[in-house]
């Protein structure tokens, strides 16, 4: 076999090159960066710690760095978001990827059963954020060290207020403070009932059963491998008798993320293979809510409050706009939702996949819902 004359050419220019590794007296930073510990030690380094964190929380993607971070932070406990754990105390450290370079997507192509097959993705950072928000009571500080540098503060802060945070305070590129913020608890007027925002791992898993028994006689079907690709990014709320462990009402609402979408976006509109796109993700905070509860006059009324103690509970958070669905087959719905909320029509009907039936869209932005019940005109622009 014969040399040809380009590789040839290649090696004449290569033979200056010398010895194959290149010498250097010192570490090259720019170099280095791109390895972990490096980067561990950077961020440690970019603050000066004035206080013994009791406390380390690991993200699942970082538990190779162990002992690097008993190296440097020898009388801290090291705990791992995947750590059969109920409680923090205070002093706590919480070690993540936070760089947050992507985007939130504006459109998917993918339906149901394909993001099914494929996976929900990354399940980082919204996996230890979560772990370490079910750990905390209310007002419960803690503090997040990104190994990376934050490329988009806007982001970071919108996983941080999905995730049950507030007051996010940035303090450098590499660390941020927030403080656990309380769940929501309202009683019914004139009602025996209770509204609560659930967090815990079991009344999730209560919830997802009444789900269940809901849709197990009627003609939609519920599939809890589905519901639990949202669940990351979704907040709980049940609605229960006072005195009473009995479920009336669930509803779940769901933010959307970069790499994390509504369900909305994987659904068809009707006779279409197309799909819906958001406009402006990136400065409109959208969330989805699904609300379920028994099928008579009550359970209307559980879901009519469902949905608007929750919007009032996550609009004080942040969320901008709220979208929802309804029967198409029943447009009474829409014309409650809109006289009482201020909830406006898409003109969009939507097909969940093999969920079953035809759902009309709407669309509730805060200022306009907020200013229904209270008279007060905040100034938001939500979508213009």
């Amino acid at each position: 076999m014969s040399i040809t004359p380009e590789t040839q050419e290649r090696r004449t220019e290569n033979k200056s090159a010398g010895f194959p590794i290149k010498r250097r007296k010192s570490d090259d930073i720019e170099i280095s960066q791109c390895d972990p510990y490096i980067r561990l030690n950077l961020a440690l380094d970019s603050f000066a710690i004035t206080k013994a964190f009791s406390i380390v929380v690991l993200s699942t993607d970082l538990k190779y760095l162990v002992k690097r971070v008993q190296t440097r932070l020898p009388n801290a406990k090291i705990v791992f978001a995947d750590d059969d754990v109920m409680n923090l105390s205070q002093n706590i450290l919480c070690i993540v990827n936070l760089c947050c370079r992507r985007k939130h997507e504006t459109y998917t192509n993918l339906n149901f059963r394909e993001i099914l097959e494929r996976g929900p993705g990354d399940k980082e950072p919204l996996y230890t954020l979560n772990f370490v928000s079910k750990c905390l009571t209310e007002n419960d500080s803690v503090t997040f060290l990104s190994l990376g540098e934050f490329v988009n503060q806007s982001i970071v802060k919108r996983l941080l207020l999905t995730t049950k945070f507030k007051e996010v305070e940035f303090v450098s590129s590499h660390l941020v403070y927030a403080k656990k913020r309380a769940l929501l608890k309202t009683h019914l007027p004139h009602r025996p009932l209770r509204i609560e925002e659930i967090q815990s791992r079991r009344e999730i898993d209560l919830a997802q059963e009444f789900l269940k028994s809901q849709f197990s006689s009627r003609e939609c079907i519920y599939d809890e491998r589905i519901d639990n690709l949202f669940t990351n990014h979704s907040d709980f709320f049940w609605a229960r008798e006072n005195n009473s462990r009995t479920i009336l009402g669930v509803a779940r609402h769901t933010w959307h993320l970069p790499n994390h979408m509504l369900p909305l976006m994987f659904a068809n509109k009707k006779n279409s293979e197309h799909h819906v796109q958001l406009q402006t993700p990136n400065k409109i905070l959208y969330g989805e809510i699904m609300v379920v509860s028994e099928p008579t006059k009550l359970g209307k009324i559980i879901s009519h409050e469902l949905i608007w103690a929750a919007f009032r509970h996550l609009g004080q958070a942040g969320l901008d706009v709220l979208f929802t669905t309804f029967r198409a087959d029943a447009p009474e719905e829409g014309t409650f939702y809109k006289k009482r909320y201020g909830f406006i029509p898409t003109g969009i009907t939507l097909e969940y996949g093999d969920f079953g039936g035809d759902w009309a869209l709407i669309y509730g932005p805060w200022d306009l819902v907020h200013k229904a019940f209270t008279g007060e005109d905040l100034g938001r622009k939500c979508l213009g």
